[in-house]
């Protein structure tokens, strides 16, 4: 999204993008490339350099996480857990 939504459209190479937001051109590539996961800090750069939310970026990376962890095994065991039955539901844990 970062390379055909804004970088490709205004002309800038990742390159040129990594040296305005101040972080290694190895890190841009590699976010681009789906190689490394957005952190909170790179997210605010990126946010600021084009002007939109630091909310969106982690949206998207937070929609990422959440659809590989469903493919995972580990993740498709926890779908089939089961909504905790009513009469425990409403029982309050013992201080």
């Amino acid at each position: 999204m970062l390379r055909k939504e804004f970088l490709e459209p205004l002309g800038v190479k990742p390159g040129a993008f990594a040296a305005h937001i101040g972080v290694p051109l190895e890190d841009v590539q590699a976010f681009i490339g789906g190689d490394r996961e957005l952190t909170t800090t790179l997210a605010i750069r990126i946010a600021n350099a084009v002007g939109t939310s630091v909310q969106m970026w982690l949206n998207m990376q937070l929609a990422c996480d959440l659809y590989d962890a469903m493919q995972s095994p580990e993740g498709l065991a926890a779908t089939r857990v089961a909504p905790l039955p009513e009469h425990l539901a409403t029982l309050k844990p013992k201080p």
